[in-house]
């Protein structure tokens, strides 16, 4: 999906949280060193990476979770019905399996890493601030090593 489907679902998720408190976390992740792929290999491998990095994530995820393309290498994951402890869990499954793959475009084998930030939805933060906190988490995780899970 694309960044306007997934802000649909984000707010209606939000409005089923005000109407019963029912629980939503947002993960954000983004693929590591992306650049050199598409420096080393060309945008073609890129887009093979994306690709296969999107179906990895799609087939972790449970049938009510959301993935959406936020933007460059970033996606965006929505988990309704779960707090952070389960959204880290999810991304910690993400990229242990992300981490064991190697792709294989043609005759050039890809390792490819993720970080990852996992925020919890909450009244007070809202959709705007959850965001910003899982892209916080995302970016301590970059500057800290990178192919790593980070939750604030």
């Amino acid at each position: 999906y694309n960044r306007r489907y997934i802000i649909k679902r984000l707010n209606e998720s939000e409005k089923r949280y005000q109407r019963n408190q029912s629980v939503f976390s947002i993960i954000i992740c983004d693929i590591d060193l992306f650049k050199t792929v598409n420096d080393r290999y060309g945008h073609d491998c890129g887009d093979f990476a994306l690709s296969s990095v999107a179906k990895l994530i799609y087939n972790c995820c449970r049938g009510q979770d959301v993935v959406a393309r936020w933007g460059g290498e970033e996606f965006l994951i929505l988990t309704p019905d779960s707090n952070k402890y389960g959204a880290q869990a999810l991304a910690e499954r993400i990229r242990k399996e992300l981490e064991s793959k190697t792709l294989q475009y043609g005759d050039i084998s890809l390792k490819i890493t993720m970080t990852f930030g996992v925020s919890e939805y909450s009244k007070c933060l809202g959709i705007e601030g959850t965001i910003r906190n899982a892209d916080m988490a995302l970016l301590h995780g970059k500057k800290h090593g990178s192919n790593q899970v980070v939750v604030f």
